[in-house]
């Protein structure tokens, strides 16, 4: 029987008093959280800025069930791999201080098309599109993907959280601007809801 490695989950809360903030097999990491910004839809209910918030990471489960960003690390979907190879090679390293968790939700219309027309959205459209764009961006900011859709009590698709020192913050904004254009990044289409929490790692 093959082996295999439980997925890591990771929950972000601002609950002070989660048991989970006291598990010994949680990774834990704080911020304190700057601002907002709403780019589609809403803010969840319980985040307010200028509390603290915690990352926990833990193997297996999810480690605050009831937190308002809950997700897990998976496979790499939607890219081969050669290019998950060359991702892997030029990715930047967590780095901070700044810190930035894009919480994403797709429509209807995303999840109806076939996975190879999802990942044609991604890895098609060189020099432009989704995969082409952070490329461009991996060794200087940091980014960590969470597959959040299917994760019980979720309501998201998708947490993206990414970490760069203070002077890349031009070149972070310059990346968002890319993947929100859409005559180079046609997938934000289909995004009806995405928010911007600005972070400071303690």
């Amino acid at each position: 029987m093959v082996s295999r490695t439980p997925p890591a989950f990771t929950s972000f809360t601002q609950n002070a008093d989660s048991p989970g903030l006291a598990a010994s097999d949680a990774r834990v990491t704080g911020y304190a959280l700057d601002r907002v910004n709403v780019v589609r839809g809403s803010v969840p209910a319980g985040v307010e800025v200028g509390r603290r918030l915690w990352r926990l990471e833990a193997s297996g489960r999810v480690p605050v069930p009831d937190a308002p960003f809950i997700g897990a690390t998976t496979h790499v979907v939607y890219v081969d791999s050669a290019t998950r190879g060359e991702l892997g090679s030029i990715s930047s390293g967590e780095s901070g201080p700044v810190a930035v968790l894009i919480p994403i939700r797709k429509t209807a219309a995303w999840w109806a098309l076939a996975r190879e027309e999802r990942q044609a959205y991604v890895m098609e459209g060189a020099p432009n599109g989704h995969l082409a764009i952070g490329r461009r961006y991996a060794a200087r900011i940091y980014r960590r993907l969470y597959q959040a859709r299917y994760v019980p009590g979720s309501e998201w698709d998708f947490l993206t959280y990414f970490e760069f020192p203070a002077h890349e913050t031009g070149a972070f904004v310059d990346l968002l601007g890319e993947l929100r254009d859409l005559d180079v990044n046609p997938e934000w289409a289909f995004v009806d809801r995405e928010v911007e929490l600005w972070m400071t790692r303690l």
